[in-house]
C-alpha cells in the first residue's frame, strides 16, 4: 500500500446539492469555493467538523508532505462570508486522527491518531477538547475500556446516546467499535454480534441519527492487501451488525475517503478515494432503498484526491478541504 505524498492546495471544493421530490436522483454542481482571510496551508489526513450554530466549518492537524510535516494548527471557515480565521493551535500534532462536533458542550473533541517524532510516526489513544466559546484546548481523562493507540479511524456522534462512536482503525485495521459516554467520560467496548465487517482502516462511516444506524463503507484490509466496496449497518439499539446487498451499481473498492451523512436527505455521500489510483467519483447512499447512486455533478470537478475531508451544510452544501 503506498502512501499520498503530494501537497493539496488549500483551496475549498463546493458541491451542491438538492433532492429531488422522488429522492432518487440529485441536481447537482461542482463550484471552487473562493475565500479570503487567514488561508490555511495545504494539507491531507486532517480533520473537519461544522458548527452548525454559527454557520462554520473548522478544520485541524493534518500533515503537509511527509511523517516530519505534521500539524497542530485550527482554523475556522465562515459560510457566511468565507472568511477564514486562524485559532490557537492545538498543544500537539495530529494526522489520521478522529473528530467529532459537541453541539451540547460547543466542543469539537479530537482523538486519536499519529503524532510525529522526527520522521517517526506514533499512534495515540489520546483525547483533546477544544472549547469553541473560549477556544481553549484541554487533554480529558477518560476511564473504562479505552481503546489501544490508534490512527486510519473513524468517529460519529451519537445524538440519542450523547456519546462519541469509534470504529476501526490501527496499522492492521480494526473492526472494533467503542463508544465514549460524553458526560462520564467512560469508554466501552461494544459487545457485539451478527455479521460484523473485516478489520479495515481508513473507511468511511456515518451515522444515521433517525434509525440510529452506524453505517461502514470499505476500507483497507491490511491481511490480504486488498480494498473493500462492502457496505454493513450496525444497529446501536442492539449492537448487531449485518451485510448490506445493495442494489444495483456500486462504488468500487477504496480506502481514503472523504464521507459525509444528512439526515433530511436520508443519504450518506462518499467523494473520491484511493485503490491503488486515486479516484475522482462521488457516490449517494440511500439506507432506506438500499442503493448506491453515481452523482454526475455539473461544473468544474476537482481532480483526484485522497485523505481529504467533508462536510454538510444545511443538507445541500457539501465542502472539501
Amino acid at each position: 500500500m503506498s502512501f499520498f505524498k503530494t501537497l493539496l492546495l488549500a483551496a475549498i471544493i463546493v458541491f451542491s446539492f438538492l433532492a429531488s421530490l422522488s429522492f432518487a436522483q440529485f441536481d447537482s454542481e461542482w463550484f471552487l469555493l473562493p475565500t479570503v482571510g487567514n488561508i490555511p496551508p495545504g494539507r491531507c489526513s486532517h480533520s473537519a467538523i461544522i458548527r452548525d450554530a454559527t454557520n462554520e466549518m473548522i478544520i485541524f492537524g493534518g500533515f503537509s508532505g511527509g511523517f516530519g510535516a505534521y500539524r497542530s494548527d485550527v482554523y475556522r471557515l465562515s459560510l457566511e462570508n468565507n472568511v477564514w480565521r486562524q485559532l490557537p493551535s492545538a498543544p500537539v500534532d495530529r494526522c489520521y486522527h478522529a473528530a467529532i462536533y459537541d453541539p451540547i458542550k460547543d466542543r469539537m473533541l479530537v482523538f486519536g491518531g499519529h503524532y510525529a517524532i522526527g520522521n517517526v510516526s506514533y499512534p495515540t489513544n489520546t483525547l483533546y477538547e477544544l472549547n469553541l466559546t473560549n477556544n481553549e484546548w484541554r487533554l480529558l481523562n477518560t476511564s473504562g475500556e479505552k481503546p489501544s493507540p490508534r490512527g486510519f479511524i473513524s468517529a460519529a456522534f451519537d445524538s440519542v446516546g450523547y456519546c462519541m462512536i469509534v470504529y476501526g482503525g490501527t496499522y492492521y485495521g480494526s473492526n472494533e467499535t467503542y463508544t465514549l459516554d460524553l458526560n462520564a467520560l467512560d469508554w466501552e467496548l461494544l459487545s457485539v454480534s451478527g455479521e460484523l465487517p473485516p478489520e479495515t482502516k481508513l473507511q468511511a462511516m456515518a451515522i444515521d441519527q433517525s434509525e440510529r444506524t452506524l453505517i461502514v463503507f470499505g476500507g483497507y484490509i491490511y491481511q490480504s492487501d486488498t480494498y473493500s466496496n462492502d457496505t454493513y449497518f450496525l444497529d446501536l439499539n442492539t449492537n448487531i451488525w449485518s451485510k448490506a446487498e445493495p442494489i444495483g451499481e456500486m462504488p468500487s473498492e477504496r480506502s481514503h475517503m472523504a464521507s459525509a451523512y444528512s439526515d433530511p436527505l436520508d443519504r450518506m455521500f462518499i467523494f473520491w478515494g484511493y485503490n491503488g489510483q486515486r479516484l475522482s467519483d462521488t457516490w449517494a447512499y440511500h439506507p432506506q432503498t438500499n442503493q448506491w447512486t453515481l452523482l454526475t455533478p455539473e461544473g468544474s470537478p476537482p481532480q483526484e484526491r485522497l485523505s481529504s475531508s467533508a462536510v454538510i451544510e444545511h443538507s445541500q452544501y457539501f465542502y472539501s478541504l
